[in-house]
């Protein structure tokens, strides 16, 4: 391959490596007071808990 050739595929793909590291780091890099925001808003959305149960396995066979 000529240099003209490969320098078209180097830099093309810097740039796509560039910016997803940038954004990467825009919108997953620590905030830890957005965090804690997002889980205390989200714990008061969710509104009263979901009961659970325990029951005993039995096993028996099943008619298909």
């Amino acid at each position: 391959m000529t240099k003209s050739r490969t320098i078209r595929w180097i830099l093309p793909i810097a740039a796509v490596a560039a910016a997803g590291y940038f954004g990467w780091q825009r919108f997953h890099g620590t905030n830890p007071t957005a965090a804690d925001t997002a889980q205390k808003s989200a714990a008061s959305a969710r509104g009263a808990a979901v009961p659970v149960t325990v029951a005993p396995v039995t096993k028996v066979d099943f008619p298909v």
